[in-house]
């Protein structure tokens, strides 16, 4: 299945967060893989700043990408990051190379 869109969201914490907060962060990550139209779901931290994850969707349409938005998992990771006092940096970028 071809890639239309890719969705990222750049979590950064002034200090290093709790000890638990990367492996919450992964089930929360697990749980939006798991929506419709979502062709993969993917957590990475920064090698060099140990306060700063990418998480990154890839979605087979725009109306994945538009219930993802809508979705509770979603809603749920949000909050949480809000919880934790994340700052957070969002972009998305068409398979046609248009970033929005």
């Amino acid at each position: 299945m071809q890639v239309h869109a890719i969705n990222t969201l750049q979590i950064r914490f002034a200090d290093e967060p709790d000890t638990s907060f990367e492996d919450q962060l992964r089930a929360h990550a697990a749980l939006c893989g798991q929506a419709t139209g979502c062709l993969g779901y993917a957590l990475t931290r920064s090698p060099e700043a140990t306060t700063v994850w990418l998480l990154s969707g890839h979605w087979a349409n725009d109306e994945a990408l538009a219930a993802h938005y809508r979705d509770d998992a979603l809603q749920a990771l949000l909050q949480f990051l809000m919880e934790a006092r994340a700052s957070l940096q969002f972009a998305v970028l068409e398979a046609d190379g248009n970033g929005t």
